[in-house]
């Protein structure tokens, strides 16, 4: 493995890890950060949900299974190193039908969830410049 590779592979590992965070501070907060700004309960559902847990809140946090499944399995980061072009590559998935929970879609078009907002894309950019930084910093 050479050294492009090996940025290639922390660059995948932190942006995961990363990724993971920033979609369970999203859940914890009940969608208010990171540019969202998730619908509240209803009512009824509110009332609901408090007699069965004791508690309303996280919302999209009921058996703590669709954020499970979200970090597990749906999330999917994909760095790659050209060596011809020397270039770079990497994309950031959610792999909606990874999270396999027949209520996902219909929480997500009320609470979004699965995208990245522009905050988080920023987040997760400064942590790709600060690693290849410090990467060729080393290198030196």
């Amino acid at each position: 493995m050479n050294g492009t590779e090996e940025l290639a592979e922390k660059l995948q590992e932190q942006i995961l890890k990363k990724a993971k965070e920033l979609k369970t501070k999203l859940f914890e907060a009940s969608g208010k950060i990171l540019e969202r700004n998730w619908e509240d309960l209803t009512p009824k559902y509110k009332k609901y949900k408090t007699k069965k847990l004791g508690f309303p809140y996280p919302i999209n946090i009921f058996t703590g299974d669709l954020l499970r499944n979200l970090l597990e399995n749906a999330l999917i980061i994909d760095v790659s190193y050209d060596s011809h072009l020397d270039k770079m590559n990497f994309k950031i998935n959610i792999d909606s039908d990874k999270i396999g929970l027949k209520y996902a879609d219909p929480v997500n078009n009320k609470r979004e969830y699965i995208s990245f907002s522009s905050e988080e894309k920023k987040i997760i950019t400064e942590l790709v410049i600060e690693i290849t930084k410090d990467y060729f910093k080393g290198e030196q």
